[in-house]
């Protein structure tokens, strides 16, 4: 979508065809590529899976030497952040972060599918995170146990200036397309403050069902294959083609964090969407999850 000839930039897919056991296979791969290159190589390690790249892309070395996405202060690893009510996989773990302000954007918790720096400083963290004993079967546990411990090295991207991750992004949001500008009450606000457009390099679609997978396929669908419609949330305007995609209703999950639905309606609709579509592991996976908060530690394992 994005590498033309103007972005100088060699893609390489990592584990294509292997066996896959759990999110920590790809601390693995990674550092298994980091250490064939020169210590100083700019490293963008992406999930393959669900992210698209914008052409904004090229402005990506210069942003990361003058640290546009941590706050003008320069980190050797900087991770896209999302926004959540808790940070994934561990819940608990929120209060180590640093305190919000009230002039805190949504992104906030650090999210493992967007990272960039250099390879020597990929060589260190993957070293540490593998390990951890304690990580296994989740990449980001470990890669936030490395923040939570080395914030003079890492940074986050809180204000989605040149990672997105879609999770529980605003109902509201539009994304253009064409451009990849970002529109909602926190980047108008940011635009307004600074005077730039918020144009992200890379758009991640972490969540669920309802949240960031369905925004990421309507906007892959528009993008990509341009459909003029993408499950009625897509909207082309004008002779020249602008167009624009909607954020879809947050995940269950996140609703129920924002006390707007019930756990057991919550549970309601996950088993009855599993009994149509008994394979689908995104809702499985948060059945598990709710089943979990309500103590029934049996069932969430079954469906785990």
């Amino acid at each position: 979508f994005a590498l033309n000839d103007d972005v100088n930039m060699k893609l390489s897919v990592l584990g294509l065809n292997d066996p896959f056991h759990g999110t920590f296979v790809k601390v693995q791969l990674l550092l298994k590529e980091v250490v064939t290159l020169p210590p100083n190589q700019l490293v963008l390690f992406i999930d393959a899976y669900d992210t698209l790249i914008f052409p904004s892309i090229k402005d990506l070395p210069m942003m990361y030497r003058n640290g546009d996405m941590t706050n003008q202060v320069f980190k050797e690893i900087v991770f896209g952040a999302e926004r959540s009510i808790t940070p994934y996989p561990d819940p608990g773990i929120g209060g180590l972060y640093e305190p919000k302000s009230k002039d805190d954007t949504p992104f906030y918790f650090l999210n493992s599918g967007i990272i960039l720096g250099t390879a020597g400083a990929f060589v260190d963290m993957a070293m540490s995170v593998v390990s951890y004993p304690s990580v296994l079967g989740s990449d980001q546990r470990g890669y936030t146990r490395y923040y939570l411990t080395h914030r003079d090295k890492v940074g986050l991207d809180v204000e989605g200036v040149a990672f997105l991750n879609l999770h529980a992004v605003s109902e509201t949001s539009y994304i253009d397309i064409n451009s990849a500008a970002l529109k909602n009450d926190v980047h108008r606000n940011m635009e307004l403050r600074t005077g730039k457009l918020v144009r992200p390099s890379v758009i991640h679609g972490n969540g669920g069902e309802r949240g960031g997978k369905e925004y990421y396929r309507n906007i892959n669908s528009v993008a990509i294959l341009g459909m003029k419609d993408a499950g009625n949330s897509t909207s082309i305007l004008g002779e020249n083609r602008w167009i624009s995609v909607t954020a879809p209703p947050f995940t269950y999950a996140a609703l129920v964090q924002e006390g707007r639905m019930g756990l057991n309606e919550t549970l309601e609709i996950f088993y009855n969407h599993i009994k149509r579509n008994p394979s689908d592991v995104q809702s499985l996976l948060y059945l598990s999850v709710e089943l979990s908060k309500l103590g029934k530690e049996k069932e969430a394992q079954f469906f785990w």
